[in-house]
């Protein structure tokens, strides 16, 4: 884009990645997160979970539409889904998308974490789902990848340059394509 747009030489562009985060790559795996059993308690491998924001492009009433998809038509009535978010409008907005859809005791809100408990959420987790419909670059994937988490995510130009053949991708506009 930048070499379409200001039309700039090629050969003075250079792609640099970024990379997870280094604490996600320590070994943590099966320690409990007292966070989140504070929050309710959590059985190990038993839920999916989603960190961001919860802003409309991040597509989370759509994840909510899968999950309630998932957990009815596949059998999976003990997954839960957990969305680790700031406390904002659009935590407000989620709460009601969630009561909505009759999900309370099976998605829960979780307010930020620090690096370290979130490690221990991930090292639990079943997978890290990443709906988004636009991302910058999408490190929230990669720190689920470094600690060892199974990603799923939306189908779109950026997270297939970056995730490559390390991620399962689905159609972030349909909710069917995102259970399955």
């Amino acid at each position: 884009e930048i070499i379409k747009y200001y039309k700039i030489n090629p050969s003075k562009i250079i792609v640099t990645y970024e990379a997870a985060e280094e604490e996600y790559f320590k070994e943590t795996r099966n320690q409990p997160s007292s966070k989140a059993q504070a929050e309710g308690k959590l059985e190990t491998r038993n839920h999916l979970i989603y960190v961001g924001n919860a802003y409309p492009h991040k597509n989370l009433p759509r994840l909510l539409d899968a999950f309630k998809i998932l957990t009815t038509n596949y059998e999976l009535s003990t997954m839960n889904l957990l969305l680790v978010c700031p406390r904002d409008i659009f935590w407000q907005r989620l709460e009601g998308g969630i009561k909505a859809r009759n999900l309370e005791g099976k998605v829960r809100l979780i307010g930020y974490m620090r690096v370290g408990e979130l490690t221990k959420l991930f090292a639990n987790a079943s997978a890290y789902v990443f709906p988004s419909l636009s991302e910058g670059f999408g490190i929230p994937g990669l720190n689920a990848m470094a600690a060892g988490l199974p990603v799923v995510c939306s189908d779109i130009p950026v997270l297939h340059e970056v995730y490559g053949e390390a991620a399962i991708y689905f159609n972030p506009h349909d909710p069917k394509d995102i259970a399955s």
